[in-house]
């Protein structure tokens, strides 16, 4: 009996290093590749990149990331916002936005992301399937973040100098178009931006995108009405207004009376059916003091308003600095469509001028992203030499 109890035993032995060899080979193939070492605690198991970062590992179809990109998609809602790509990623946080949740398929995307700025954030590994699943875009970048949401009007760069120049979207349809005129405000230092409802949301996966972190370095007045707008302006604002258009097709656009009650029926078809704009004088965190409309008129003429090339605006008896709410406003229209009625009307209060960029006669009209960043950096040029003039005197 001796023989055959240390043959089983010779051979259970042997059974159990085999399945040892197994596991140690299963080990390197998921984590030899990528140098990493294994924390384990009580509740999970907890993986340390090659780059310093703590993360954890999700399993395929993990409810814990379905339910928070969901919750960050629902932009109107949540407090939260999703970010897809490593540059986006990488300069919102270094805007100083807050970071909630990292989600990467590979280390490689945490390697110019140091431990020290992600450390109030919780990291997750999973598999490329699953960010495919998720992601808005075709061909997923690899890693997705979940940032806090800016409050109306917050900006994470409170103590930069700003322009004296805010920024009206007025039915800007296309994502992109929003995204990039966010960016470029953003880049010339806008000291706001006033987006009237009818616009894309402004945050939305493909704006956020095409903004590349403008979001969090210029205060943002989302879904506004032409009411509210008022309240951002002074009696001696330069008011101009882009158009994509040329300069001939504007001026035949404007070839007959406006009545007012045209006018009041564009606003209303503008405005949410279920919501008066009573209603949203206290939208936000924000002065909801709005400045009475000026006096109706009867008609409103289409061919008062002065239309000029971009480069002969001109800022005249204006002293910057003074007031504090813009001294120079710019409004951007719709992409096909142009400016609205109430916009009109808007800049017919306030003495608006229209602005145009000169084009070859092979071209009907440029992107609106474009031309309106073209007019932005031209007011930026003129203001800037004000302010120089005006620190020599």
């Amino acid at each position: 009996m001796a023989a055959p109890i240390r043959k089983l035993f010779t051979w259970r032995h042997c059974f159990r290093f085999r399945h040892y060899l197994g596991f140690v080979n299963h080990v390197y193939r998921e984590y030899g590749s990528e140098r990493s070492r294994i924390r384990r605690t009580r509740d999970n198991v907890e993986h340390v990149s090659q780059y310093g970062h703590v993360y954890e590992k999700l399993k395929e179809g993990d409810l814990r990331l379905g339910r928070t990109i969901l919750k960050a998609k629902a932009s109107n809602e949540s407090e939260t916002i999703l970010l897809e790509g490593y540059r986006l990623i990488r300069d919102s946080i270094r805007l100083g936005a807050e970071v909630k949740y990292i989600y990467f398929s590979s280390e490689e995307m945490l390697k110019d992301l140091p431990p020290s700025i992600l450390q109030d954030a919780q990291i997750f590994k999973i598999i490329y399937r699953d960010m495919k699943a998720w992601s808005d875009t075709t061909t997923p970048p690899g890693i997705m973040g979940v940032f806090k949401k800016p409050k109306q009007g917050e900006s994470c760069l409170s103590e930069m100098p700003r322009l004296p120049l805010t920024v009206i979207l007025d039915r800007i349809k296309d994502p992109g178009n929003v995204g990039t005129l966010i960016r470029t405000a953003a880049a010339i230092g806008c000291e706001r931006i006033l987006v009237l409802k009818g616009c894309a949301d402004v945050w939305e996966g493909k704006v956020l995108r095409s903004g590349m972190g403008g979001h969090f370095a210029v205060p943002i007045y989302n879904g506004l009405n032409w009411s509210q707008v008022y309240s951002y302006m002074e009696d001696s604002t330069h008011l101009f207004l882009a158009d994509a258009r040329t300069e001939s097709e504007i001026t035949t656009a404007m070839d007959r009376t406006l009545s007012t009650e045209e006018v009041e029926s564009d606003s209303s078809s503008e405005s949410s059916s279920s919501d008066s704009e009573t209603e949203y004088s206290s939208v936000g965190d924000f002065d909801t003091n709005v400045k009475e409309t000026a006096p109706q008129n009867n008609a409103i003429d289409r061919t008062s308003f002065p239309v000029i090339s971009y480069s002969n605006m001109i800022l005249h008896s204006w002293q910057p600095g003074s007031g504090g709410k813009g001294s120079v406003a710019l409004v951007i229209g719709n992409e096909t469509e142009g400016l609205g009625l109430s916009a009109k009307k808007f800049a017919y209060n306030c003495y608006g001028t229209f602005v145009t960029v000169p084009m070859n006669q092979c071209v009907e009209s440029l992107n609106t992203a474009v031309a309106g960043s073209i007019i932005m950096y031209e007011l930026r040029r003129k203001i800037m030499e004000l302010i120089a003039s005006t620190s020599v005197r």
